[in-house]
């Protein structure tokens, strides 16, 4: 973050096809003094009307898919993950299951619906996949296939009924064969469609819903009419009719209706669960909140939930969040009266349907193709947007600065200053600053030290919380990598400039992440200093009571030591690439479970077994914390290259030329690097090069370095997978020597 903060917050929870709309248009035009924040379950956003295609194998689940990561930061919105609980509307702040409240000015409320499963009976050993959220519905259902077929006769075949003979249901039996084959190519499937009535796809035309009767005959779906299912059993279901249908595993497709949680939201519902709403979109109760797309409903206009609505209110939406915020009269939404429906049947031909004409053909595919193409493209361009003005960060490269571990400086730098201040300057202290710990030991009695430590950083994402949480953990690594608790933390914030009551948000959010964290340990807040700056940075000083003799030093490593890492590498270019929009939303998931692992365990288990050395894993990136490992005692190690453990995405990243703005200052430990035969780093192959270049990665968050003892391997082991704490062992202490040096296989 590094613009002022603004004066309006708008909040869009859910990113359906209308607030996917406002999202787009705000970046490519931010409205003036307003703030965006996208609250998600997830970090992408599915396209239904791809999901057929996907399962026929016309498009990659990765087409049918916006990633909400890349497209908010190249947007300069923030994203939410997280499960909403409940409104305050007196407060104007969204409730969360797992995270602080979020305050907001105007809100969007564009959750789309869910198939109807009121008052059907689902018993527990049945295996019901909903087709919504379709983020997770091929996995889903993959596993209730994978769990059904472990427990019969595989020589039978499985039958998979969905139930609900809609449009979406009839489309999905038409295409989920194709997907069957390649997933199980040798097994065998058997297809029904269970419909509450006699007419096949509601909404259509009496001559494409007889095009859809003869297709699923011809592929032998069984078609099977008046069967409205109030029952789910372990094999099979029961209609209100008492009629029974054999069913291994249900695909529950039926009617929409609103989400279970809409509830809580404390707003106007609709017989069906739908939040009312006024013609201009706004909740009836309510003038900061509006609900668009399947999940409200215009009070006296009853529309069918289909997405092209959905996608006609967003223009609506984006113009009238901007009227609302400059106190204008709002624009109605004027939903259309008939639009085209094209349906993927399957076998590259699809088939099309207005004011009561139909049509089948290879070119309704094509047209159906180009439509949805066209669609997705205007969300799946991740460009970032071109900075406003030039700042200090970019004048010299032109680039903007990542932040490498929070902009820290280089470790040769650092030590050129330290070393000058032993030398010119009178320290009233034992140690000299040029060889001093990450923990400075002070001693308060002739036993008792306290154990001081600080880090601060430039945050490396925009979420306040999530940023909150990180500075918590990466500023108590230090005494982690100590087998240390900290007991007492002092904050030290930079708060953007911009409107008070912004600011007062943000600080609220970044302490609260904090706090979460402080918990777990068992560390006080007792106080700190903020500022206002151009740029958003947080850290913590941190302190802890503890006995000298039981501090192991970072630079005791023993001959015959194991070299562990407990976490992979390649935070600090994953946050480059995610500072131009280029870190996928899988990627990003990856980055931000490793950096939210606290070092708390390893540190402590480590310190159990006797390890000798310990330090974590951060600026100065692996290659320089092994170096200062080994080389006040001239140490050398022996290490493995195809043992360096990456994070999901760092070898694409690295091969598109993408690296941290500190890496090139952390190349400088290359000159106690050898390398065993006649290869060097530039003739390395594709995954060793990528584990040579994160060498030099500042890492943010990273994990510990532990010289072990080779006889306690087998304890830390037991104990690690138990824990389900990552490791890798990727080297070896080596005897003394005049100097160090680090081998390389």
């Amino acid at each position: 973050m590094d613009r002022p903060l603004r004066r309006n917050r708008i909040v869009l929870l859910g990113l359906g096809h209308t607030n996917a709309h406002v999202l787009k248009q705000y970046r490519l035009q931010p409205i003036r003094d307003a703030e965006l924040i996208c609250v998600s379950n997830y970090r992408v956003a599915s396209y239904s009307g791809m999901m057929p295609g996907v399962l026929n194998g016309d498009y990659s689940l990765d087409e049918s898919q916006i990633d909400l990561v890349r497209l908010c930061k190249s947007a300069g919105a923030r994203l939410v993950i997280g499960q909403v609980k409940r409104l305050d509307r007196a407060n104007r702040e969204i409730h969360f299951e797992e995270r602080p409240p979020l305050a907001y000015d105007w809100l969007s409320v564009g959750v789309g619906s869910k198939a109807n499963d009121r008052d059907v009976e689902i018993e527990p050993e049945s295996e019901i996949v909903a087709l919504k959220p379709m983020q997770t519905m091929l996995d889903r259902l993959k596993n209730a296939i994978d769990r059904r077929r472990g427990k019969r006769d595989g020589a039978k075949p499985l039958r998979l009924l969905i139930v609900g003979g809609g449009v979406g249901g009839v489309e999905v039996s038409l295409c989920m064969r194709h997907w069957l084959e390649r997933e199980w190519p040798k097994a065998s499937f058997k297809l029904a469609v269970a419909h509450r009535g006699m007419t096949l796809a509601g909404g259509l035309s009496v001559a494409a819903e007889k095009r859809l009767s003869a297709l699923m005959q011809q592929r032998e779906i069984e078609l099977i009419r008046e069967c409205e299912v109030v029952r789910v059993t372990e094999n099979h279901v029961v209609a209100r009719s008492n009629l029974q249908v054999e069913a291994d595993v249900v695909v529950w497709a039926t009617g929409a209706v609103g989400a279970d949680w809409i509830e809580n939201l404390g707003l106007s519902q609709d017989e069906r669960g739908f939040l009312k709403t006024k013609t201009n979109l706004m909740c009836v109760e309510d003038s900061r909140i509006f609900a668009v797309g399947d999940c409200g409903t215009i009070e006296g206009q009853p529309l069918p939930k289909a997405g092209v609505y959905a996608v006609r209110q967003g223009p609506v939406l984006w113009e009238n969040l901007q009227r609302g915020i400059a106190g204008r009269k709002l624009l109605n939404y004027q939903p259309q009266r008939r639009f085209l429906k094209l349906v993927n049947a399957g076998d590259g031909t699809a088939i099309g349907d207005y004011g009561g004409r139909s049509w089948r053909g290879a070119w309704v595919w094509r047209w159906k193709d180009r439509i949805d193409r066209r669609f997705m493209k205007m969300y799946q361009n991740y460009e970032s947007m071109a900075m406003d003005v030039e700042s200090p960060a970019t004048r010299n490269t032109g680039k903007p600065f990542c932040a490498g571990c929070g902009s820290k400086v280089g470790a040769q730098l650092l030590s050129r200053v330290l070393t000058r201040l032993d030398q010119e300057t009178p320290v009233p202290t034992k140690a000299r600053l040029s060889q001093v710990e990450d923990v400075a030991l002070i001693p308060q009695t002739p036993n008792d030290h306290a154990a001081w430590t600080v880090d601060y950083f430039t945050s490396p994402v925009d979420e306040p919380v999530l940023a909150g949480r990180i500075a918590a953990l990466h500023a108590a690594s230090d005494l982690h990598a100590k087998g240390l608790q900290p007991d007492h933390a002092l904050a030290i914030i930079q708060i953007p400039h911009g409107d008070p009551v912004e600011q007062e948000r943000y600080l609220f959010e970044t302490l609260a992440g904090s706090l979460h964290e402080f918990a777990k340990m068992g560390c006080r807040l007792v106080g700190g200093h903020t500022i206002e700056s151009e740029r958003f940075a947080i850290g913590f000083s941190m302190m802890t009571n503890v006995a000298a003799s039981q501090v192991r030093e970072k630079s005791t490593p023993r001959e015959g030591d194991v070299l562990i890492l407990t976490k992979p590498l390649g935070t600090g270019i994953l946050l480059a690439a995610h500072m131009h929009a280029d870190c996928r939303g899988s990627w990003f998931q990856s980055l931000t479970d490793t950096m939210l692992q606290s070092n708390d365990w390893a540190g402590r288990t480590a310190k159990a077994l006797g390890a000798h050395a310990m330090t974590d894993v951060t600026g100065f990136g692996l290659a320089g914390h092994l170096r200062e490992m080994l080389t006040p005692a001239h140490f050398s190690a022996s290490c493995q290259l195809h043992d360096v453990p990456l994070l999901p995405g760092v070898t694409d990243l690295i091969q598109k030329g993408v690296e941290s703005t500190l890496a090139p200052s952390n190349r400088q430990a290359e000159t106690v690097f050898r390398f065993e035969g006649e290869r060097q780093p530039s003739q390395l192959p594709k995954e060793q090069a990528a584990a040579y270049a994160t060498l030099f990665d500042p890492q943010t968050c990273g994990g510990l370095l532990i010289a072990m003892p080779q006889e306690k391997m087998d304890e830390w082991q037991e104990l690690a997978d138990k824990r389900g704490q990552f490791w890798s062992s990727f080297g070896r202490i080596h005897r003394q020597g005049k100097q160090t040096e680090i081998h390389w296989s």
